[in-house]
């Protein structure tokens, strides 16, 4: 077997082994999965979150460049999807 082969994975499956014999332990054990497991799950959905506005503010930059080089609304919405409304929305805050 493979842990009579690596003394790391023998020292791991003999920890497991004493978990699994003590209900506190394997309580402990389970509690510290689900935390860690909550812990990756809550710092994906700020990745994700961080990301989705990244992207919106990239967008708004492209738009505001996109206006000052004089391309039209139609251009604009081609390279971005941004609604034409609030293309002009923005468009009416870059011209003085």
């Amino acid at each position: 077997m493979l842990s009579e082969k690596n003394e790391y994975i023998k020292e791991a499956v003999e920890e497991l082994d004493k978990i699994n014999q003590d209900k506190r332990l394997k309580e402990a054990y389970l509690k510290r999965q689900m935390a860690l497991m909550d812990e990756a799950t809550q710092k994906y959905a700020y990745f994700e979150d961080g990301m989705e506005k990244g992207m919106e503010k990239a967008k708004e930059e492209i738009v505001v460049n996109a206006i000052k080089l004089g391309q039209s609304n139609e251009q604009i919405y081609a390279l971005t999807d941004i609604p034409e409304e609030m293309i002009e929305e923005m468009r009416k805050k870059c011209t003085p």
